[in-house]
């Protein structure tokens, strides 16, 4: 009797070690698929884009062009360095909408001085009800022709968002 006990556990730790060597190397098997199949959409994929500059494209005129909406309140003393970044961005057709949105403090004189402002006759369609727009900068300077800054009463950063699709 002690020995068919022994025979059964051996037996049985036996069966265990074999359905771990085989469910290890079934795992590994499906790994070494996924990883072909993914080696082979990358070779795709190089292939296929052998030939794309990406950078030559973003650049292109004939991109989508874009706009970035930057609302802005009380930014005194990091306005100028964060339109600096924005403008820095490599895109072709692009334009920086900066929305002041009632700043308490010199905000706006900053970016007039900086920028070299004037009143732009921008037409200003309100299709997004936001608070009033009081007035809408451009530069004079060729550099920042891609700046747009918009002068409106307060209206929280939503209302700001809207005043630049607005324009």
């Amino acid at each position: 009797m002690d020995f068919s006990i022994v025979v059964i556990t051996d037996f049985l730790l036996n069966a265990y070690a074999w359905f771990i060597i085989l469910y290890f190397v079934q795992i590994n098997l499906f790994y070494f698929i996924m990883l072909l199949a993914s080696l082979s959409a990358v070779v795709h994929y190089l292939r296929r884009n052998e030939f794309a500059s990406y950078r030559l494209i973003i650049q292109s005129e004939l991109s989508t062009p874009i706009s970035i909406i930057a609302p802005a309140y009380n930014e005194e003393s990091t306005i100028i360095e964060s339109i600096h970044s924005l403008l820095r961005l490599d895109y072709a057709t692009m334009e920086v909408i900066v929305v002041n949105d009632g700043s308490k403090d010199k905000t706006l004189d900053v970016l007039v001085d900086y920028f070299s402002l004037r009143e732009s006759k921008r037409l200003y369609l309100p299709s997004l009800e936001t608070k009033p727009v009081l007035g809408i900068y451009i530069s004079t300077k060729r550099e920042w022709k891609k700046l747009v800054i918009v002068d409106k009463e307060n209206g929280g950063k939503a209302d700001a968002l809207n005043a630049g699709i607005n324009i």
